[in-house]
């Protein structure tokens, strides 16, 4: 009895589906927005699949991966920009556009080799001066008294009949950047001249005493282009015409410079030059000590000579470079007046860290600040030039003369 309700039951069952559309079902798949539905009713079965995105690209917008729906906009790409090594790229999606920058080479220096300013790669070594091939060619031009090396410039000077001045600035690859003279006005009764330093943006600058005694001085760039003119009318007051000239000379702080007026080996400060804000000012003489005068607390009994350091040797030894009371010995000091190294005969350290020391007073060697010898094997002798003891590089017909004393 009981077997038979079940199968009447699935039996009814049955009929009843059939009843209801009369056919079996086929359902078409569902999709992202659609449930499965029968091809022949219509009827549904479950949900949706719903999308299934794909984020947005730099060029596509957010995309479903089954239906090809998107939403939104593409992303755009994140460019990066061009470097020397790669072109403009897309930090996102890695696709270049362009090529890579050219490198924008500075001029090696004193200091440092040719480098890009762009990426800081380098190239070669820091200029040598005596070993540049432009420093070279100059030195082969017989018409050059001096050669200075700057930090993108070469300036070499002659003094012509008259003792005008004559500059002319280089780049290191040997392009004339400009040629310039200074040539004294008219009436004037003293005059100056001078070439600057590598550590300050002064190139040179000139000087002359007017019959009425008034000075002006034009300080000039690393480029020979004037930067200022400084009239000075102290000396208006003397009675007389000062046969003297109008020179700058460094202070132990290297960023100032003493106007002084120079007249029988005797030097009086007029007034001081800033070189940072190149802004000419009066100060008591006490406020800046001359580079070229000793400290005033150094025990002259037991040095004759003294000198305070500047330039890379100023900084990283911070002390004095001294001789003994009969000079017999040279050497260097610290700030505390200690000496650091005595020789039989030695130079003040160069604004780049170098100096020439001796054991024999006969052959010469170059020292950097930590005391190593870095070259060796020089000689001394005397020089056509001017009165002094010279350091000799080279033989035969290629001497090439560097003052010690």
């Amino acid at each position: 009895m009981k077997k038979r309700s079940f199968y009447s039951l699935v039996f009814l069952a049955m009929v009843a589906v059939l009843s209801a559309c009369g056919h079996e079902h086929t359902f078409a798949e569902a999709t992202c927005t659609e449930p499965a539905v029968c091809t022949e009713c219509g009827e549904t079965e479950g949900e949706p699949l719903g999308h299934d995105w794909k984020e947005a690209t730099c060029t596509e917008p957010k995309t479903c991966t089954r239906c090809g729906a998107v939403e939104g906009e593409a992303a755009g790409h994140d460019w990066k920009e061009a470097t020397c090594t790669e072109p403009k790229t897309c930090a996102k999606c890695g696709e270049t556009e362009g090529k890579p920058l050219e490198h924008e080479w500075t001029y090696a220096t004193l200091d440092a080799p040719k480098t890009c300013t762009l990426c800081g790669l380098t190239e070669g070594d820091p200029v040598v001066c005596e070993q540049n091939d432009t420093i070279k060619k100059l030195k082969e031009d017989s018409k050059w008294d001096r050669i200075i090396c700057f930090e993108n410039t070469i300036l070499c000077r002659c003094l012509r009949e008259g003792d005008d001045m004559e500059c002319a600035f280089y780049d290191y690859d040997g392009k004339l950047i400009k040629d310039m003279k200074l040539s004294f006005k008219g009436d004037f009764w003293g005059y100056g001249y001078g070439l600057g330093s590598y550590d300050s943006n002064i190139g040179c600058y000139g000087s002359w005493t007017q019959q009425d005694n008034s000075i002006d001085v034009i300080i000039y760039d690393q480029k020979g282009e004037e930067l200022l003119t400084h009239h000075i009318d102290k000396l208006t007051d003397h009675n007389e015409y000062l046969y003297g000239y109008v020179n700058l000379f460094r202070c132990t702080d290297k960023r100032y410079y003493a106007v002084c007026f120079v007249q029988e080996d005797k030097s009086s400060v007029l007034e001081y030059f800033d070189s940072e804000k190149m802004e000419f000012f009066d100060g008591d003489d006490d406020d800046f000590v001359l580079a070229k005068d000793a400290p005033l607390e150094y025990d002259e009994d037991k040095y004759s000579y003294c000198v305070k350091m500047t330039g890379k040797a100023g900084d990283e030894l911070g002390g004095y470079f001294v001789s003994n009371a009969d000079e017999s010995l040279w050497g260097y000091l610290d700030e505390n007046f200690n000496e650091l190294k005595m020789y039989a005969d030695a130079t003040d350290f160069n604004p780049y860290g170098y100096a020439l020391v001796s054991d024999d007073r006969k052959t010469y060697s170059i020292i950097d600040t930590d005391f190593n010898v870095v070259a060796k094997d020089y000689f001394t002798g005397d020089s056509s030039y001017t009165s002094g003891k010279y350091i000799i590089v080279g033989s035969g017909d290629s001497l090439e003369y560097y003052l010690i004393h």
